[in-house]
């Protein structure tokens, strides 16, 4: 809006009132979506705190050793504990990837920020939709019930060991104003390196239980393909 040269220059200061540009207002959606990222953070940290604190040691150990996942689900509530915590953990680990564009190919540039955070919550869902219908056409012979949910459910443990450090990377980038840039970077190298330790520990469940070629294919099918293929769609599309 342009004002009268009376106003613009009240007590001999220059006052400008301009209309909002398009960047301007898309930097101030991006930053409502982050509070209320933090906001929702902190009310299932809040209501959750105190199972969270207490499987943070089984979470630990489960980084730590493989045979800690197998003792994990040997004990029914910290396995419903950890897997009510990993239902929780899905919305702040959806609003980080988005906050950080830690997803987002060149398809998704020219949609709105709404439609984005949707394709986010889609793409995580249809990708453990996948896992779990593979799961249960590819289950190795000869595998235990209790070594074959050590197998499938040590994916929970760690997606809630990667989401803690995202959350811990977003606020502590935050307090410390820390680049954006370096913050994301920060994001994709923690997500790779927690992903690689997973793959280490689900290999090493799985020798104990089958052969290392039944492992390596159970592997391929479960782990590698619908990861290829999700990071294929983020890198190359």
């Amino acid at each position: 809006m342009i004002q009268s040269v009376e106003n613009a220059f009240h007590s001999s200061e220059l006052m400008l009132a301009l209309e909002p540009t398009e960047s301007t207002i898309n930097i101030s959606h991006e930053c409502g979506f982050f509070y209320m990222f933090l906001a929702i953070a902190v009310i299932l940290f809040i209501t959750q705190i105190r199972t969270v604190l207490e499987i943070i040691p089984s979470l630990l150990a489960t980084a730590i050793r493989w045979k800690e996942s197998l003792n994990l689900e040997a004990s029914v509530r910290l396995s419903r504990d950890r897997d009510l915590v990993a239902i929780c953990s899905i919305i702040p680990f959806c609003l980080t990837a988005y906050s950080f564009n830690l997803y987002e190919p060149t398809w998704m540039e020219a949609l709105g920020p709404n439609t984005r955070l949707w394709i986010i919550f889609g793409m995580l869902g249809l990708f453990f939709g996948i896992r779990t219908l593979l799961e249960h056409m590819f289950k190795p012979r000869r595998v235990s019930l209790k070594s074959y949910k050590g197998v499938v459910r040590v994916a929970y443990s760690f997606f809630i060991i990667l989401t803690i450090f995202l959350l811990s990377i977003a606020a502590w980038g935050t307090v410390f104003k820390m680049d954006y840039e370096n913050m994301r970077n920060a994001m994709l190298w923690v997500s790779a390196l927690t992903y690689m330790l997973y793959l280490v520990r689900k290999i090493q469940i799985l020798n104990s239980c089958c052969s290392f070629f039944t492992g390596f294919l159970y592997l391929c099918a479960l782990e590698i393909l619908p990861t290829g293929v999700l990071v294929t769609s983020a890198v190359i599309f």
